[in-house]
């Protein structure tokens, strides 16, 4: 073995994909942790996760990866020319019960899944070591590679054997479920006050709540000492697939603007529309619960496209339908009501409460611990939420939410830590949860100011000269269509 160790991990997220790696020199006693950005395009900012996101060409050679996939696929003509993954790993491991053979392109073109992995994870290889200056033939290189919490039970096989496919040495690889790299991570981190460190004596469980733009991954752990985890409990319910935090903020703009020009700007300009989604998100992690009015900066140019396709001015058109006295525009300002606001988590929250409390609570009813992590935990009004429902648990938020997982797994490669997982049932689907009153507080999700489907023209400042337009991303159960929209 090489004096020098470099341990890379890789997170590829049903949304995000991220990486860390860590350098063992024998000398050092405590080496530091590093991520590796990802440049934007059409500015010089980098990103520490890039989008979930692979581009090849028609015969299957590899393109690019993340914005850089999402930019160069925008910029071709002919798009049967090229074959675009997105949501591949959702496709891969969290829809059937086992991996599919093939993939589907956006364009409906397939390719073999074995090889679309492969050819990513060789990519994510090379850009950790070209950014960390590693390419030396003295390194030794150990591999972490996370796979969704919810993944069918054959996961960790195909993911070994697209490793060893991209080339990585077979005695060097650990897979590991992300809520488990998570909680090793936690265990670890001694500025996570409120989780004590597991002793041989005290055998606690620990929920895991994967707080995705998308969707909600649940999950039970046990960490009988630190060397060893177990996954008791693992569902890939979409807890709020139907009630999306970013979902339900387009259907409230939709009811302003139509969704016949949400779906048009969405197509025509992807860079300012993913300016408003980044604006949102920033607003969802730093907006308390008992907040004033919420002011969001739009573009300009939505306001300026909006006047010339409808001959309308947004501002007027707010005040045509029955958000007028909770929403008001006023130049590149959006002002947003509390109430209308806290909606947006209203649906979230509840679905997760409901969720835990009938099928997890009742089964583990000694659960300590829960645990937010990824996109959305670092929102106060979901804490809130979740803290109120649950006042006798202990919650916790690690910091840096959406990276635990990728840090944690990291840590899994410097020592060997055991881990179980448990071949629990799997379902597709949460149901709708009933009206129990448990959350009087929480106001309505946005849907309930829709008067119903057949009744949004009536509620919206439509324009007949849309209604001919397709949609541009044809409504769908599993997948918020604003994560799309990656560039920048």
């Amino acid at each position: 073995m090489s004096e020098i160790e470099i341990i890379i991990a890789i997170k590829f997220g049903t949304n995000y994909s991220t990486n860390a790696y860590m350098i063992n020199d024998g000398r050092t006693e405590d080496p530091k942790l590093f991520t590796v950005p990802f440049q934007k395009h059409a500015t010089s900012s980098m990103s520490l996760i890039t989008p979930t996101v692979a581009l090849f060409t028609e015969n299957g050679v590899f393109q690019s990866y993340g914005f850089d996939a999402e930019y160069q696929n925008l910029q071709q003509g002919d798009k049967n020319k090229y074959l675009l993954f997105r949501d591949f790993v959702w496709d891969l491991f969290c829809v059937n019960d086992e991996v599919p053979k093939n993939l589907k392109a956006v364009n409906e073109k397939e390719m073999k899944s074995i090889d679309v992995m492969s050819a990513v994870l060789s990519y994510m290889d090379g850009h950790v070591k070209v950014m960390a200056g590693k390419h030396s033939i003295d390194v030794s290189t150990k591999y972490v590679l996370t796979v969704p919490t919810c993944s069918c039970n054959d996961s960790r096989g195909f993911m070994l054997e697209a490793a060893e496919h991209a080339g990585f040495p077979s005695d060097k690889i650990t897979i590991v479920e992300e809520a488990a790299a998570a909680l090793y991570f936690c265990i670890q981190n001694p500025v996570l006050t409120g989780l004590p460190r597991p002793t041989a004596n005290q055998d606690k469980a620990y929920v895991f709540v994967e707080c995705e733009d998308d969707n909600t991954n649940i999950s039970v752990l046990k960490c009988p000492s630190e060397e060893s985890i177990n996954i008791i409990y693992r569902d890939n319910a979409e807890i709020w697939a139907t009630c999306q935090v970013q979902k339900d903020f387009e259907e409230l703009f939709a009811l302003i603007v139509s969704e016949s020009f949400l779906n048009y700007f969405l197509q025509k300009y992807p860079m300012e529309y993913y300016d408003i989604i980044q604006e949102l998100k920033k607003k969802i992690n730093s907006t308390p619960s008992d907040t004033q009015r919420v002011t969001m900066k739009m573009p300009a140019f939505l306001m300026e496209k909006f006047r010339k396709k409808t001959g309308k001015s947004i501002e007027k058109a707010v005040r045509k339908t029955i958000l007028e006295n909770n929403i008001e525009f006023k130049l590149d300002k959006c002002k947003i009501s509390p109430d209308v606001f806290q909606s947006l988590f209203s649906d979230a929250g509840k679905h997760i409460v409901e969720y835990m409390e009938k099928e997890l609570l009742t089964k583990y009813p000694d659960v300590d611990y829960l645990i937010l992590i990824g996109e959305f935990a670092q929102s106060p009004i979901l804490q809130n939420i979740i803290k109120e429902s649950f006042p006798s648990k202990t919650i916790l938020i690690p910091p840096e939410a959406g990276l635990a997982a990728v840090k944690g797994a990291v840590l899994f490669g410097q020592k060997h830590v055991y881990l179980e997982t448990v071949q629990c049932p799997r379902r597709s689907r949460t149901p709708d949860p009933e009206d129990t009153g448990q959350l009087e507080e929480v106001v309505q999700s946005p849907r309930s100011y829709r008067a119903g489907k057949n009744d949004v023209t009536n509620l919206s400042a439509t324009n007949e000269l849309f209604s001919d337009l397709q949609r541009v991303v044809p409504p769908s159960e599993k997948r918020n269509r604003s994560r799309l929209c990656v560039i920048q």
